[in-house]
């Protein structure tokens, strides 16, 4: 029975069997994500610096747990191996010294002594056909290891494939304390232990219908133009990739020229929506898009960037209607805190961000490298007062502890007590855009101009090389009404570069390895310039 997750023969002289028997089952769970999110495993890191250690999260628990190998004894054809249980309470955890402890668990675990909540046994036969499971702890104070114990009950009885006899014994302490000892019986072991069967264990996780589903999960990036969403999205790809999550993107660009699409290229597949804004023409492009990335990329979760000026509550409720399809998940706003801290009045005057920032059920705040902490606090300070619910996280040139994202959004999916900010409707009403719109030509170098409501695009397209002075003089004849420019162009002395100009800084470096792969690589040379139209009032289209 064995062999299906350790396909040697056991060497019970070893005497680190059952290490590598928990290993491989730990291991074989989370090699299917949604296998390992069903039973209820919310994150797991394995220390074995100092011998043999994992910490984790369970469903339904806000603790850390923590599983340490003591020791291990043969015999008779069996072989027990004894781990030692941890329950650090989430209030403990907030401690940096206790944190590093919980991380190096297998070097520091003298550290959370106070911490240990009981023991776990694995009891396996030297021929592989059968498994015992076992833990003791205190009636009082049993809750997190009942929890521990049920869901390596499960995991067990999954990776096996194997059912599972499940046995309750009780006795008193000789100081008189009841101590519970729950079991469950894999294979030969069934049918031979004592005490009372059970059919049930009471702390098992019970999925909801959602995490039972197979669709992927589709998160939401948002952000006004210019506030920094596709540095965003590339750090958290990088960090989703990293562990081996790969995930597709829809990018939805404003203008003609598709150039984030290609900055995300690489190791990622992206489908770009070419329509505009996103909202205007959802039910006739998200879809095929979302089709044709589910059919070329097994992916567990989507991330959709839209444009900077589309309603974010308007296309979380269009995913809604795409229910066959995928699954909702965050809404996550990207705040530009250089831009909303040296022009406070544009958080008041641009409903485009208002609702962005409103609808959102995470508020990145972006540049804060670039932002003195007294601003920042008063930046968010102002957010929670349109959004009190959000989570706010500031970015350091697009980075942020992407974990707390996972963390989030199962925490929200395994409570439910409260319904996040993107479902409330709570989003400002905005007008719908105008139909009718279309590139204009007027010869070399090439022009276009497309209008949105209150924003304009004009493509600028380079024939050979440019300077970094005729870049600038670009962007500054474009006057006070810029709001956004980004292209590509062969730069006389530098080579081919990226060009970025935001909240009036202008940046101009060189293209990324993997984009430049990815697309790059035809010569064609342009600058999207994004500007709001003379004489709109501050009301932004959907």
């Amino acid at each position: 029975m064995l062999e299906r997750i350790l396909p040697r023969a056991i060497d019970p002289a070893s005497g680190t069997e059952s290490v590598s028997l928990m290993t491989s089952i730990i291991g074989a769970v989370h090699l299917d994500r949604t296998l390992a999110r069903t039973l209820g495993w919310r994150g797991v890191k394995p220390s074995f610096a100092g011998g043999a250690a994992w910490t984790f999260r369970v469903a339904g628990s806000d603790a850390v747990h923590g599983l340490e190998f003591i020791d291990e004894e043969s015999g008779d054809g069996l072989v027990t191996g004894r781990f030692r249980l941890y329950e650090v309470p989430a209030e403990q955890v907030k401690d940096e010294g206790r944190r590093e402890a919980l991380r190096e668990l297998s070097l520091k675990s003298g550290e959370l002594a106070g911490f240990r909540s009981g023991t776990l046994e694995i009891n396996f036969s030297a021929d592989g056909a059968g498994l015992l499971l076992s833990t003791e702890c205190p009636w009082a104070g049993h809750t997190g290891t009942m929890r521990v114990f049920a869901l390596f009950a499960a995991t067990v009885r999954a990776v096996l494939e194997a059912p599972a006899e499940l046995i309750l014994n009780a006795e008193r302490s000789e100081s008189g304390e009841l101590i519970l000892a729950p079991s469950a019986a894999y294979g030969t072991f069934t049918g031979q232990m004592p005490g009372r069967r059970m059919t049930a264990l009471h702390f098992v996780h019970r999925p909801r219908s959602e995490e039972l589903e197979s669709l992927p999960v589709v998160h939401v990036v948002t952000g006004f133009l210019g506030s920094g969403k596709t540095t965003f999205l590339r750090e958290w790809l990088e960090y989703l990739h990293g562990r081996e999550r790969f995930t597709g993107v829809i990018q939805n660009e404003f203008g003609e020229a598709d150039l984030d699409s290609l900055i995300l290229s690489g190791q990622t597949r992206v489908e770009s929506l070419d329509d505009g804004c996103v909202c205007c023409s959802l039910a006739d492009t998200l879809r095929p898009g979302i089709e044709r990335l589910i059919a070329a990329t097994p992916a567990e979760q989507f991330i959709l960037e839209t444009t900077g000026v589309a309603s974010p509550s308007f296309v979380m409720d269009s995913l809604w209607t795409l229910g066959d399809l995928v699954r909702r998940g965050l809404l996550i706003a990207v705040a530009d805190g250089y831009d909303l801290t040296q022009n406070p009045s544009r958080l008041d005057e641009t409903d485009c961000i208002r609702d962005q920032v409103a609808s959102a059920d995470v508020i990145i705040v972006s540049k804060a490298d670039a932002v003195e902490d007294e601003a920042l606090e008063r930046l968010s300070a102002r957010l929670k007062l349109l959004n009190d619910e959000a989570l706010i996280i500031e970015a350091d040139h697009g980075r942020i502890p992407f974990a707390v994202l996972d963390k989030f959004y199962e925490h929200w999916l395994d409570t439910r007590g409260y319904e996040l900010p993107s479902r409330s409707g709570r989003a400002v009403k905005l007008r719908p855009a105008p139909a009718g719109r279309g590139p204009i030509h007027f010869g070399a170098p090439a022009v276009s101009d497309e209008a949105s409501g209150r924003f304009t695009t004009r493509t600028v397209e380079f024939d050979g090389p440019m300077t970094t002075d005729r870049i600038r003089d670009l962007v500054r004849e474009a006057g006070p009404a810029l709001r956004r420019a980004k292209g590509v162009a062969d730069i006389e002395g530098e080579g081919r570069m990226l060009i970025q100009c935001a909240s009036g800084v202008l940046a101009i470096e060189p293209v990324p390895a993997d984009a430049a792969e990815a697309g790059f690589s035809d010569g064609r040379s342009f600058l999207v310039l994004i500007s709001e139209r003379p004489g709109t009032q501050p009301e932004t289209p959907a």
